[in-house]
Parts: structure tokens; C-alpha cells; sequence
């Protein structure tokens, strides 16, 4: 069981702190620095001070709110993204690492090699070129077929 503190007075310096913790409770941020000798009251101070916030925290619950709920599934999301990002990071610098050793490779053979690089890089260009693309062809009639090549002739089909 917890032991109950005893009474508090309340000095000129609470004044101060409970104007910085209103101000919290309205959205702003504060720092307030209390400074003093040892035994002095400073921890109780401030103690006593921020217990509108703790008041207001535990109420939360009640309300309807699930404050500290919907800040874990967000900091879960954001930590997820994270590890995401760093991963894809991660494999970005090991593709990065494999085309740097390819590359390199590729000039140690141009320069042993010079006719097999040249035979590599022509194969790669024509690989690379675009290759024709069949296209489905359609039965269509001779007639449709010339009525198609008249329209053709004639331009696009204007209706005013």
C-alpha cells in the first residue's frame, strides 16, 4: 500500500509551474527548470504540479479515447516502414556492390580480351534492339476489305 504524502503548501514558485502545465494541457510546449538546494521541495514541486496531467491521463480511458493504443499501432507502423526502408537500403547497396564487380569484370576482359568484348557488346545491342511483334491476323472478306482501303483514301469520315 502506498504511503500518503504529506500536506503540501503551496510557494510563489507553484504559480509558475501550474502556468506552464495549463499551457500544456492547451497544446504548447514548456520547459521549466527549478533550481534550488538540496531538500529544498523541488521534486514535490513538480510532483504536485503535473498532477492535472495525470488526472487528465488516467481520464482518457473514459473518454472514449485510446490515445496509447492508436500511438503504438502508429509507432508500429512507422518502425515497420523503417525496417522496410532499410531493408530495400540494404539491397539497393548489395545490387549497387554486384554491378560495380560486374563492370569491373567487364573492363578486365576488354582490356585482355578486346575482340570478345567487342563480339559481347554487339550481342548485347542487338539483343537489345526491339524485336517485331506479330500481330493477330482477321479473316476479313474482300469486300470489307476494299470498302476499308476506300475509307482509308478518303480520309477521316467528318459529320457536321
Amino acid at each position: 500500500m502506498a504511503r500518503a504524502l504529506p500536506g503540501y503548501v503551496s510557494r510563489e514558485h507553484d504559480r509558475a509551474l501550474g502556468e506552464a502545465v495549463r499551457d500544456v494541457m492547451a497544446g504548447h510546449s514548456r520547459i521549466v527548470v527549478l533550481v534550488g538546494t538540496s531538500s529544498t521541495g523541488k521534486t514535490r514541486a513538480c510532483w504536485e504540479a503535473v498532477q492535472p496531467l495525470v488526472r487528465r491521463r488516467a481520464a482518457l480511458p473514459q473518454q472514449g479515447h485510446r490515445k496509447d493504443e492508436l500511438d503504438e499501432n502508429e509507432l508500429a507502423d512507422l518502425s515497420k516502414a523503417a525496417r522496410t526502408a532499410a531493408k530495400k537500403a540494404a539491397d539497393a547497396r548489395s545490387h549497387a556492390a554486384l554491378a560495380a564487380g560486374e563492370q569491373k569484370q567487364r573492363r578486365d576482359i576488354a582490356e585482355k580480351y578486346p575482340k570478345l568484348h567487342d563480339a559481347e557488346t554487339k550481342a548485347r545491342a542487338a539483343q537489345a534492339q526491339p524485336k517485331p511483334k506479330v500481330v493477330q491476323q482477321q479473316h476479313v472478306p474482300a469486300a470489307s476489305a476494299a470498302l476499308a482501303q476506300q475509307q482509308a483514301q478518303k480520309g477521316p469520315r467528318r459529320n457536321y
